[in-house]
């Protein structure tokens, strides 16, 4: 399934010069979650055309006028381009400094980089956190990382987007501008703005993330996530809401209500969940709603995997390599094919596993680097 490539342009320029209306925006965001590169079209466009350079640029003559439309184009143009050797593979990371040209795979939908912790500004920035405590200081923000929780204060009064990208191996925190506390799960991106302006606060999520959302019932908390799914928060509690929402599984999300209440919407269907309920989407598609357990869905906040019933080795190594950072692999269906059964936690080293599993089931391993392990006979 495709997407209309001059719908975006338009909704895209519509946003950046405030003209767009609600449903309009909500349908951008829609697509911009789903398609990869309808989010660099938009990203780009954000970069390139600000405005102040269409306020500056707005014409006293139909003559001027057709100009500026014609640079306009010009500029799509070359945005298609762009688009276009994306798509081909042809544009590499192009680093100058710290600063990161253009990126592939710049989509919500995909982890940016699996070993690497960092923020990405709207200037293509790359910050990382090598220590656990540090305050940076970058254009327009203030950042203070410690105890594995980020905050920061804009420094600028224009909102800028920004893109967190936790890696495998690890979870990690952000406060947001108004108090909003997310905590990311491994191999999950969070994309937000520097701070909330308009009537929505509005953020978007791939992976795994428990959303404590801050009150405010005059700029209510809307979060976009794959497959035409978005969650916004209608109930509030002196406390806020706080809710979970997991799309790992492709074409699959999955959203949990601990505390207030939102409402779920999945292409035409919506639902709303009060605390203890959930719900899942496939593929936009709402299923029905259930009861679960608080403690169960939300253990990996404390370091620990719950592994399903009737699960295989071969359904476990993606979990090994989310919680540990390291990819566990095999070509052998032998293998693949052995039950596994217990949690995995992350206080426990990844080898104390894989010892017990092996000398259980007659097969060995090997280190082929620091990241990859091989499962053999």
């Amino acid at each position: 399934m495709q997407f209309d490539r001059e719908l975006v342009y338009d909704l895209t320029l519509e946003e950046i010069t405030g003209r767009i209306s609600k449903a309009n925006k909500e349908h951008l965001y829609q697509i911009i979650a789903d398609y990869g590169e309808a989010f660099s079209i938009w990203q780009d466009l954000h970069d390139t055309v600000t405005p102040e350079i269409i306020t500056r640029a707005r014409p006293q003559h139909r003559r001027r006028n057709k100009l500026i439309l014609a640079v306009l184009a010009c500029i799509i143009a070359a945005l298609s381009l762009v688009a276009w050797a994306h798509g081909q593979g042809l544009l590499p990371w192009q680093q100058q400094g710290d600063v990161y040209v253009y990126y592939p795979d710049m989509a919500v939908t995909d982890l940016l980089d699996n070993q690497r912790l960092f923020l990405k500004t709207s200037e293509g920035k790359i910050i990382t956190f090598a220590d656990s405590i540090a305050t940076i200081h970058t254009k327009g923000l203030t950042l203070t990382n410690h105890n594995k929780t980020l905050r920061f204060v804009a420094t600028d009064n224009a909102p800028a987007r920004c893109i967190l990208n936790v890696p495998n191996g690890m979870d990690y925190s952000i406060v947001l501008p108004d108090s909003t506390r997310v905590h990311l799960n491994a191999g999950s991106t969070l994309t937000f703005p520097t701070a909330f302006k308009g009537e929505r606060r509005e953020v978007m999520i791939n992976g795994e993330a428990y959303v404590a959302a801050a009150a405010n019932v005059l700029q209510p908390l809307f979060v976009y996530l794959p497959n035409h799914t978005y969650v916004s928060v209608i109930g509030t509690t002196s406390n806020g809401n706080a809710f979970n929402v997991n799309t790992y599984k492709p074409g699959l999300v999955e959203v949990f209500v601990e505390d207030g209440a939102v409402r779920v919407y999945a292409d035409k269907d919506k639902e709303e969940l009060t605390p203890g309920m959930a719900i899942s989407a496939y593929r936009g598609r709402l299923q029905e709603l259930f009861t679960a357990d608080a403690a169960k869905i939300l253990r990996w906040r404390d370091g620990i995997y719950e592994v399903p019933e009737r699960s295989r080795v071969k359904d476990v190594l993606p979990l090994l390599q989310r919680l540990y950072g390291v990819e566990v692999k095999t070509d052998d269906a032998s293998i693949a094919r052995i039950n596994y059964v217990g949690d995995l936690s992350r206080s426990t080293p990844l080898r104390n596993y894989l010892d017990s599993l092996s000398l259980q089931k007659g097969f060995q391993y090997t280190y082929q680097d620091e990241h990859t392990i091989y499962l053999h006979r």
